[in-house]
Order: structure tokens, then sequence, then C-alpha cells
């Protein structure tokens, strides 16, 4: 099942999948302004983390898609600059298991700490570095996300790498967004075993704690490591397929086109290649792939 996304059919799918995805754009990473919010005094920390990352989001974007850096202010005091995610399923318990590691750069001179949005994460283990060296003092979980806190306060132009290992819940029923499983056990004989990513602005935040905002573009590599009788298809272009362990392969997709979190998703099923044509009424053949 999975010959077809080797060759140039498959290259065909992909480039259709990334532009439905990623909106076929272009350009680079918009740049991120500070926010201002000041969070009375009396409030507790874990409340006033809550309020900053609550406070990050621009009026409404949690209903409209299409809001642009032109609208909204990335407000996190840093630049992600690329992604590395690493992803494999818990079918048994409708769940992913992942790790991310991003590449950063901070734009506020004396950050004292990083916010991303994460709900419903579980954050198993976090490392920032600099240089190589570890400059992570600790992080904490809040509702809405997560709290990273350096050992300094952070120089403006800094470089960094931030991993996080962590684990998000799926869901397997139409009530609840992030990602999706259907029939992950396999009991039933009519329904297909699939995984796939909810749409809009606010679910990518259900499957991998990121800076969720319009404004804040990356570019992204995702690893999906699946059973070899399943199949993926995701944003980019599949640029690699590696058998891991037993029954078990990693394919690797690659996002080179920044774009925000919210336009990077994938699927993971059993999926046929039908192949048609269509004929003009003056004779012409169009071949149909799909």
């Amino acid at each position: 099942m999975r010959e077809w996304n080797r060759g140039g059919l498959g290259s065909y799918l992909a480039i259709l999948i990334s532009c439905v995805m990623i909106g076929c754009a272009s350009g680079g990473s918009p740049a991120v302004r500070d926010s201002g919010v000041d969070l009375p005094p009396e409030q507790s920390e874990s409340a006033r983390d809550v309020d900053r990352i609550r406070a990050s989001f621009p009026s409404g974007y949690e209903v409209l898609s299409n809001m642009g850096a032109s609208t909204a202010s990335g407000q996190s005091g840093y630049d992600l600059l690329h992604a590395e995610v690493d992803l494999s399923f818990d079918f048994d318990k409708a769940a992913v298991v992942g790790t991310v590691k991003y590449h950063l750069v901070i734009l506020r001179r004396g950050l004292a700490e990083i916010l991303l949005h994460g709900k419903g994460i579980r954050v198993e283990s976090a490392e920032l570095q600099r240089g190589g060296a570890v400059v992570l003092s600790e992080f904490r979980m809040v509702d809405d996300g997560i709290v990273v806190v350096p050992r300094a306060a952070l120089r403006r132009a800094d470089t960094l790498s931030l991993s996080i290992q962590y684990r998000a819940n799926g869901a397997v029923d139409a009530a609840h967004g992030g990602v999706r499983f259907v029939d992950p056990a396999g009991d039933d004989p009519s329904l297909p075993t699939q995984v796939w990513t909810d749409v809009g602005p606010a679910a990518v935040r259900s499957w991998l704690p990121v800076w969720n905002h319009p404004a804040e573009s990356m570019t992204f590599e995702l690893r999906l490591n699946v059973p070899d009788s399943l199949s993926t298809l995701a944003s980019g272009q599949l640029v690699d397929e590696q058998a891991f362990g037993n029954l078990h392969r990693v394919d690797h997709w690659v996002v080179d086109i920044p774009q925000p979190a919210d336009r990077i998703g994938f699927v993971v099923g059993i999926f046929a290649l039908v192949e048609d044509q269509y004929v003009s009424p003056v004779g012409k053949r169009s071949m149909l792939v799909y």
C-alpha cells in the first residue's frame, strides 16, 4: 500500500496534501513583539502563568483561522526557527508519545521565561541548551500551557535549543479536537484504524507543545513512527522511510517553507490509490489520481 508514496504519484499527492495543509504559502518568520501584559501582583504564580498565555491570543483567534501576522503580534519574546517533531502512537490508550526539539532565537532582552501552549499535554522532561550547555532551571505545567524557566535571564539574540518529551491524549469521538483515533484497537471490522490531526487554529496545541500563534512561523521536520501496515500523509514532502524495530517504520516529512504551527498536520491509516480519467466533450482525456 505504500509503493505510491515513493514515486511520482506519491510526490503529487504529498504536494497536494501540503498545499491544503500549509496553504502553499511562502515567506520568512515574522517579527515577534512584546506583549506588555501587566498582571496584578496578588495573583498566584500559576494563575499569572495562565493569564499570560491566554492574553497572548488576539480577540477572536479561537474561531478565526486565517488571521495573519499583520493583525496580531506574537508576544512571546522569542522566535521559533525550526521544529524537529518525532511522534509514535499508543494505540491501546489512544495517545501520542512525542519529542520536539525547537531551535529559537531570543528577541527580548532579559527574557525570564519561555511560554508554550499545550492543552492537555503532559510534559515528562524538558531541556534548554545554549551552545551545548544546559541553561534550564525548571519547567512547570499550567492549564493552558508550559512555562520553561532558564537559570538566568536570557539575552537578546541568544540562540538556543529546547527539547521536550511529552505525552498527549487523543480523542475517539467528535466532541474533542487535537488528534483523532479511529478504532485504535482494531476491534471493529467495519472501521479502518486511523490517526489524524484535527483542523482549527487551536487544535495543534492538543498534540504539540508550541507557541500556537498566527504570527509565529517556522520550518518543520515530522517523523512518524507507525506500524508497517499503515501509510502516512503529512504536511510537506516525504523525504525518507526507514524500517524501525519489529514491523515498524519511520516516515520523515519536511516542511521547508516557514509556516504557523496550526498549518501542520498528518494522517495515519490504510489508503487506496484510485486512478480514473475524464473525457471532455471534444475527446480530450485527462488522468485523475486520488
